[in-house]
């Protein structure tokens, strides 16, 4: 089955090719989504959790392409990025948080994928490519997730090899001259050995300028492709197997804020630092001048992660095995 849509929202254009799609849910009737939150699948409405799930289709309807997306959407959980550090995000969940986001710092918000923890504060914001489901759990979660969740946990849960050939394309455009494309295409080799390969881009130009100097600044250029098999050697067990590399590169850099900040803090001394306490940031033409300096942030994650579940004894037992290995260089101005 081929589908052809021309989709539009908040200024952009996203033109989908896909080679199968789901049928669609009767209307009147709820989309159920299954979680495991519990470390067990169940129904969302199930379990005795204040968790926050987001099908596929979801995410796609309410445009959430990261991870800092998920505060427009979940109830009390507020964050931003750090200023020159597109890729950290500060989180605050049921009134725990904190205001760094440098790597030496562990967040009272743990964020996993595929079940494994990104040690990282500096690095838990990602683009979203071939994503399953997010859950977002509200709450402590030390019992479940381990250490780092006394106010959440964010997990995101990444599409897994399908049984039959098939996949998907997008390609898309915005304003700053945005680019974005997505493709992902299943290929299972056998009945017992399924995989899946994903890859996606995103780029537009800067939207902060700098008056004295001309530069423009904020600027992004990301990357990432997916690697993925599915070993089914019998009904009771199944190993996943992923491997995942991602390029960022986006300064993230706060402009003049438009209303002076009541709470004195280092913005008022240091131009371009986020107000303490303040994460909606506006731009004014408030001239400050800047050092000259190239400001940027480029990241490189490798994550690979194995999976091993097997039916035994009337349970379920997994052995998750996971590596990530991050390489950044960022540059900020502090006078």
């Amino acid at each position: 089955m081929k589908r052809n849509s021309l989709r539009s929202g908040f200024g952009n254009l996203l033109l989908s090719v896909a080679l199968w799609a789901p049928a669609c849910i009767a209307f009147g009737q709820l989309e159920e989504i299954v979680v495991t939150a519990e470390r067990r699948e169940a129904s969302v409405q199930e379990v005795p959790i204040a968790v926050s799930a987001f099908s596929e289709e979801a995410l796609e309807a309410l445009q959430i392409n990261e991870t800092l997306d998920l505060v427009e959407v979940v109830p009390n959980l507020f964050g931003g990025n750090n200023t020159g550090l597109a890729t950290a995000n500060m989180y605050y969940l049921r009134a725990q948080g904190n205001d760094e986001s440098i790597a030496t710092f562990d967040p009272p918000v743990g964020t996993y994928v595929d079940d494994v923890y990104i040690t990282r504060q500096n690095a838990n914001n990602f683009t979203f490519f071939d994503v399953e489901r997010i859950e977002v759990l509200r709450g402590p979660q030390g019992t479940l997730f381990g250490r780092n969740t006394t106010g959440g946990a964010i997990n995101v849960i990444l599409k897994k090899p399908g049984e039959e050939f098939g996949g998907y394309a997008e390609l898309g455009v915005g304003r700053w001259d945005g680019f974005t494309a997505r493709a992902s295409v299943d290929m299972p080799f056998s009945e017992k050995v399924l995989s899946k390969f994903s890859f996606f881009h995103q780029s537009h130009d800067g939207y902060l300028s700098n008056i004295v100097d001309g530069k423009t600044y904020n600027d992004l250029d990301n990357m990432g492709f997916r690697g993925a098999l599915r070993f089914l050697p019998n009904d009771n067990v199944i190993w996943d197997l992923s491997v995942d590399y991602m390029e960022t590169e986006g300064a993230n850099i706060h402009g003049q804020l438009s209303s002076a900040s009541t709470r004195i803090s280092r913005s008022i001394l240091t131009p371009g630092l986020p107000a303490g306490g303040l994460y909606l940031f506006t731009f004014a033409p408030v001239p400050f001048v800047s050092k000259g300096a190239d400001y940027g942030n480029e990241t490189e994650t490798l994550a690979v992660v194995s999976n091993l579940g097997w039916d035994m004894l009337g349970g379920r037992s997994n052995l998750i095995v996971g590596y990530r290995d991050m390489d950044q260089e960022f540059l900020l101005n502090f006078p």
